[in-house]
């Protein structure tokens, strides 16, 4: 992947870190002594921007045109979580990754929770794991690790849920760092083993975030290349696969 295209977007970069590549499908599974090789089939279910769209949109923002040319209403949790459903249904090894902005700049449903109804969702469903977006910063670095961990908010208290429980899934950015120390302020990585294979997914956020969020969100934060923080997380991830997960 390009500078250019990682900078439009929070992403998630998967790779069989039992063998060190990049690949989606199948992974490589580590063969054991005196054993054939063998391989393990992975179907990634990728989602971006869900933005706390709980409720389906409605006028022809809620339509799609389907390749036979019919259409089909659509969006919401409820539409997203069947379809989630029906494609771990083909394929029982099955990851739920989504690049960010699950949350902020959300309808009122999420909004007037924190989004705390959105991340309940999205642990319903079964997500392995997330990129920071943008809008994960939107009311601070604080309030994300509020979602991420749990918690009551800091002014409305807990409303929907008490105690808050926080997201199942980790929150991954490689190129977030405390800008004093330059250790990571997020995790950078999380290892899956699936059917024997060892799946390393990495985070990266965009490394201009700070052109589009407020400063004192992220204040004390430093948003390096996205690029070199992937390379660099992914012989992190390899090394650590070997002892444990790390989520």
């Amino acid at each position: 992947m390009t500078n250019q295209f990682l900078r439009r977007t929070a992403v998630l970069a998967v790779a069989t870190v039992a063998v060190g590549v990049a690949v989606a499908a199948p992974a490589t599974a580590a063969p054991g002594h005196n054993a054939a090789p063998a391989t393990t089939t992975v179907r990634l279910i990728g989602l971006n921007d869900f933005h706390g769209n709980l409720e389906p949109p409605t006028g022809s923002s809620g339509r799609v045109v389907q390749s036979d040319g019919t259409t089909v209403d659509a969006g919401g949790a409820a539409f997203l979580a069947t379809h989630v459903r029906q494609l771990r249904a083909e394929q029982r090894n099955s990851l739920v990754l989504t690049g960010g902005d699950n949350i902020g700049a959300s309808p009122l449903a999420s909004a007037l929770f924190h989004d705390e109804p959105t991340i309940e969702f999205l642990n319903s469903i079964g997500t392995t794991a997330s990129a920071v977006g943008n809008h994960e910063l939107d009311e601070g670095y604080k309030e994300l690790l509020r979602i991420q961990f749990g918690g009551c908010h800091p002014v409305d208290g807990c409303q929907f849920h008490n105690p808050y429980p926080g997201a199942k899934f980790p929150y991954l950015a490689s190129n977030i760092t405390f800008t004093k120390t330059g250790l990571p302020a997020t995790l950078p990585f999380t290892v899956k083993i699936v059917n024997g294979a060892k799946i390393g997914i990495i985070g990266a956020t965009l490394k201009d975030l700070p052109t589009i969020v407020s400063p004192d969100g992220i204040q004390g934060l430093s948003f390096g290349d996205e690029a070199a923080a992937i390379n660099r997380s992914r012989r992190c991830c390899s090394a650590s696969a070997s002892r444990r997960r790390s989520w």
